[in-house]
């Protein structure tokens, strides 16, 4: 669930990306991911097998929820809109997103998708930026 009054538009990193439209504040939290309706926690065993049905729902709302328990969503919301970036505007911890500094009116909101995904994720994609590989983290 986004907190704040946010819109998806064109982005310069990705498609399209979630942008906010009022200022929100370092350490506010911006989201949390977990038991709203229609959120469903899955083991990272059955969230890798999901990855390779190419559900353009599970792909786009599919992330790590906490250790090795992850969730998706049936329903595509607004946070199916945000974007990666090695620096992002927001830090992803346990289902939060905590603005990592302040962020601004018309400023896209992003996070590091390594947290998200899973270290044996078999859905890898190259950093625009930098060109490195991203790609899930240990849970250790």
């Amino acid at each position: 669930m986004i907190r704040f009054k946010t819109e998806v538009r064109p982005s310069e990193i990705q498609g399209e990306g979630l942008f906010a439209l009022e200022n929100i504040s370092k350490r506010d939290i911006v989201w949390y991911f977990g038991y709203d309706d229609g959120d469903i926690i899955i083991s990272e065993e059955k969230y890798l097998q999901k990855r390779i049905t190419g559900d353009k729902i599970f792909q786009r709302t599919a992330c790590r929820w906490i250790d090795d328990k992850f969730m998706y969503c049936e329903n595509w919301g607004l946070d199916a809109y945000l974007n990666h970036s090695f620096d992002p505007n927001v830090l992803y911890y346990c289902g939060l997103g905590i603005a990592k500094r302040d962020i601004l009116v018309g400023e896209e909101i992003t996070l590091n998708f390594q947290y998200m995904l899973s270290e044996k994720d078999t859905a890898k994609f190259l950093d625009k930026d930098s060109g490195n590989e991203v790609c899930g983290l240990g849970t250790q």
